[in-house]
């Protein structure tokens, strides 16, 4: 898998939404999925709030959505 990037009119890249039942997202598309800059993403996980997967030999990071659907479910407040 590789990050699938979009040019802009300005020539920047923005990443592609994730394929639908995608189950390993980048570290942009989950960041696009939340609505999130990456850089919080990133926060969550140098904080051990979000686990990532990390193949043998490679430096890209990939999300389990299961993770971030589980990162979601115990953050939710209920205010009263």
């Amino acid at each position: 898998m590789s990050t699938t990037t979009t040019p802009t009119a300005r020539g920047h890249r923005s990443p592609r939404p994730a394929r639908e039942g995608a189950r390993l997202l980048t570290v942009a598309q989950a960041a696009l999925d939340l609505g999130i800059p990456a850089t919080s993403i990133r926060d969550l996980i140098s904080r051990g709030l979000l686990p990532v997967v990390r193949f043998e030999g490679a430096r890209r990071i990939w999300i389990r959505r299961a993770d971030l659907d589980a990162l979601i479910q115990k953050s939710i407040e209920v205010m009263q």
